[in-house]
């Protein structure tokens, strides 16, 4: 085609006095090319950028994943202070202690070394909590300083009630593992004084589920009436729950 038809054609295109039928085929032809190479650029850079990525070692962090799994509303009989996820003890509880008949109710939760627990006690309700080893008692919404709010609590701890069965010979029947263990080994293990030195024997019952410790009955009659030098009763039943999904709490002191 000659220049002087190429000149009228675009003038026809874009000229002062353009033709639209021209002008619109001419817009026409130039938007394709332009979507044209656009379309040619990203699929050129797309491969690009795959075989970069193919080609070159990863430095990405993997990405997070929960470390929980789904809650067993009990607790490990071989570690039952394992929790699910960073907080080496995590569990809420349950203990009933009943002395000569008398019944008082612990209702709490522990997150490593601290705890909380609501005391229920002669009919009266009052929270508590245990920081480093302190004994707190919660009035005016801040813990302050106090004594040990019941003698029986520290028969309480799960961790101490395995390790007295460690090394018993149990009887297993349908879940329940029965342990007996004498006066001298809860003495031991309680830094208790006894009144009467004898041999007598105290029951542990585990209830598991499988390999899951579900719930703890203790008999410490014949121990405790050697303490006293009179017979009286003691028995504890402790249950376990939410292990390793208790929810973070906060102490706050005054």
């Amino acid at each position: 085609m000659k220049n002087k038809e190429w000149k009228e054609i675009l003038k026809k295109c874009f000229g002062k006095e353009k033709d639209d039928r021209y002008h619109a085929i001419a817009m026409l032809a130039i938007y394709g090319i332009f979507i044209l190479i656009l379309i040619i650029l990203i699929r050129v850079g797309g491969n690009s950028s795959t075989q970069l990525h193919e080609n070159s070692p990863s430095t990405s962090s993997p990405t997070p994943t929960a470390t929980s799994s789904p809650p067993p509303s009990d607790i490990s009989e071989e570690d039952p202070s394992s929790s699910i996820g960073e907080n080496d003890i995590n569990y809420s509880y349950s203990y009933t202690v009943s002395y000569n008949g008398i019944s008082e109710v612990y209702l709490g939760k522990r997150i490593d070394d601290k705890e909380k627990f609501t005391l229920v006690k002669d009919g009266i309700t009052t929270d508590y909590a245990i920081l480093n080893d302190n004994y707190l008692i919660l009035e005016n919404d801040a813990y302050h300083i106090t004594e040990n709010p019941s003698r029986f609590f520290k028969y309480c701890d799960i961790e101490d009630i395995l390790v007295l069965v460690e090394n018993e010979i149990p009887t297993e029947n349908n879940g329940i593992i029965k342990y007996t263990v004498s006066n001298k080994s809860l003495a031991s293990t309680y830094k208790d004084d006894l009144s009467i030195d004898n041999e007598q024997l105290n029951s542990i019952q585990l209830y598991t589920s499988g390999e899951v410790l579900k719930s703890v009955d203790l008999d410490f009659s014949n121990y405790f009436s050697s303490i006293q030098g009179t017979s009286v009763t003691l028995t504890i039943h402790m249950e376990f729950a939410d292990i390793g999904t208790t929810e973070e709490f906060e102490i706050n002191l005054s």
